[in-house]
């Protein structure tokens, strides 16, 4: 009799640690599907994100060599203005040297000179 006792006790046992296990094996069933579609929805994003990165490139692309070229022209004729000036200092010295100015206005364009 006692024996019978027993051994219900571990059928009932056994039930229980099965229904546990099973309610055990369903939770981590659930966790794993919750991992693989964050995974999924990582590697989704990351593609998305790369994606956008060389569409808005491709698209501001041409926008961009414009500007660059723009500032290539920008430069050139702020060095063609330079060397204007040059010039037009270097032709105002020559000039200068070449007429015989009096000495008063000679003067006053050296002072003039010194003021810069």
């Amino acid at each position: 009799m006692e024996e019978q006792k027993e051994d219900r006790e571990m059928k009932q046992l056994l039930k229980d640690n099965l229904e546990t296990s099973q309610e055990t094996l369903k939770y981590v069933k659930k966790l794993n599907s919750a991992r693989v579609h964050a995974n999924i929805f990582g590697i989704v994003r990351f593609i998305v994100i790369i994606g956008i990165s060389f569409g808005a490139f491709y698209y501001i692309e041409p926008y961009l060599n414009k500007a660059v070229e723009t500032l290539g022209d920008v430069a050139a004729t702020l060095n063609q203005v330079k060397q204007t000036g040059e010039n037009l200092q270097t032709g105002a010295t020559n000039l200068q040297k070449n007429l015989s100015l009096p000495q008063e206005l000679m003067d006053i364009i050296d002072s003039l000179k010194e003021q810069k």
